[in-house]
């Protein structure tokens, strides 16, 4: 069972599953103000020091995008760069407008996507940054020890120079409930990181597979002096292979995925994944 949670599908089949679902509200506060990209260097510190003391309700993350061409977004913001931060509010929509009044205050918004919304719709709104045809993608993630003003310098000044204007950089605030597992409870590689970096490049031609990966790759070499060495295991990347696999689970854990690996798939059936290979 430990394997199993977090080990990713490395050791059998899913035949059948059993959900355990949690009540929500019927509306939930949604937080979404867009700020021009320039001020991405005011934003982000107001935001860390904010999401600090923000209660476990609120979920969310700051991104670097380009407002699309969509009839759901204003036509004098298409095509703008923003500093965007996304965040939900668990609980009593009163009182999350309340909580997330603050985030949509940190000066005029270029567009502002708040507001009360059922949870399917919450799904649904970047719907228009993903249009069906997109197909080339790469992407990398990293866990960072923190989030100072030296560090939001750094990946404002390389998020500029993104070849794709498609292409997203989102910070994630952890904490909460990922924090209140302990860390020997599951195979999950890492609970103890502040926030997490993830690059997601996207792009329509081939002919530009090397300018956007090789942006992705450089970005992310150069954040590993802020980085905690570990990495969330869905957004990993492509191509590092074992490495990769064993960065997200640390040694430790991966030596005991490995043995586990070993005794119910030593042939490595299953390695469809991010795989883990058997000791």
């Amino acid at each position: 069972l430990w394997a199993l949670r977090g080990g990713g599908g490395n050791f059998g089949v899913v035949t059948s599953f059993e959900f355990r679902l949690h009540p929500i509200e019927p509306e939930l506060m949604f937080c979404g103000p867009a700020y021009p990209e320039e001020r991405a260097g005011e934003i982000l510190p107001l935001w860390r020091d904010f999401m600090k003391k923000a209660p476990d309700e609120l979920s969310g993350l700051a991104e670097f995008s380009t407002l699309p061409q969509d009839p759901s977004i204003p036509e004098q913001a298409w095509g703008r760069r923003v500093v965007a931060l996304a965040h939900v509010y668990d609980g009593p929509a009163d009182e999350g407008e309340r909580v997330v009044s603050p985030l949509r205050g940190f000066g005029e918004p270029l567009v502002d996507f708040s507001g009360r919304m059922p949870y399917r719709t919450i799904q649904s709104l970047y719907d228009a940054f993903f249009p069906k045809g997109r197909d080339r993608c790469y992407w990398k993630s990293t866990y960072l020890k923190g989030l100072d003003d030296a560090m939001i310098r750094d990946i404002t000044t390389r998020v500029a120079e993104r070849p794709s204007e498609m292409t997203f950089a989102s910070i994630w605030k952890f904490g909460g409930a990922v924090q209140g597992v302990a860390a020997d409870a599951t195979a999950f590689g890492d609970r103890s990181m502040p926030f997490m970096l993830s690059l997601d490049a996207i792009w329509p031609k081939p002919e530009d597979d090397d300018a956007n990966i090789g942006w992705v790759r450089s970005f992310w070499d150069a954040m590993q002096r802020h980085s905690t060495g570990r990495l969330y295991l869905n957004f990993p990347g492509h191509g590092e292979g074992e490495t990769l696999v064993r960065d997200a689970f640390g040694e430790k854990s991966y030596k005991r995925l490995q043995q586990i690996k070993r005794k119910y798939d030593p042939q490595n059936l299953f390695r469809l994944n991010q795989n883990i290979l058997p000791s």
